[in-house]
């Protein structure tokens, strides 16, 4: 078996067109508030608020190893990243880019739209998928999708 390491940032792979599947073998998604918190303190903190009246500016922030089985480029193995570590953090980054797009969807819609682009995704053949799903069943991803796809 081959490796190959990478260096992406988020934006990169979420916006691969890739389907990252989460296998059975994976705990259940299992962080609560005060993990969340500290992660999303530690996501803020690297945003430069400095200048007045602009967009922060993105300061580098390593957020630890994901490992994924399959390529992130190419097709030869279709368009599915398996999970193999990092679960955890992906799993709340989508959550997390969720709950921005639905906060921001009033104030506005256009960006709202984009971000949700990086949960909700289209396929090669014009059909929506969402970009992080996982074997092991939990209620938000399902809901999410039915409702974003129109399906009741």
């Amino acid at each position: 078996m081959d490796f190959t390491p990478e260096q992406l940032n988020i934006q990169s792979i979420l916006s691969a067109k890739k389907h990252l599947m989460v296998p059975r073998f994976q705990r259940e998604y299992c962080w609560d508030d005060h993990v969340t918190m500290e992660f999303f303190k530690d996501i803020v903190s690297r945003l430069d608020f400095s200048s007045e009246g602009t967009v922060p500016r993105k300061l580098p922030y390593f957020m630890g190893t994901l490992l994924f089985l399959g390529t992130m480029h190419g097709t030869d193995d279709g368009n599915q990243l398996e999970i193999v570590d990092g679960q955890q953090r992906m799993t709340t980054i989508t959550i997390l880019l969720s709950a921005l797009a639905a906060r921001m969807h009033d104030i506005n819609p256009s960006m709202s739209a984009k971000v949700f682009e990086y949960v909700l995704d289209m396929d090669n053949d014009g059909d929506p998928f969402p970009v992080l799903t996982t074997k092991t069943s939990y209620p938000f991803f399902p809901k999410l999708c039915s409702s974003s796809c129109g399906e009741t």
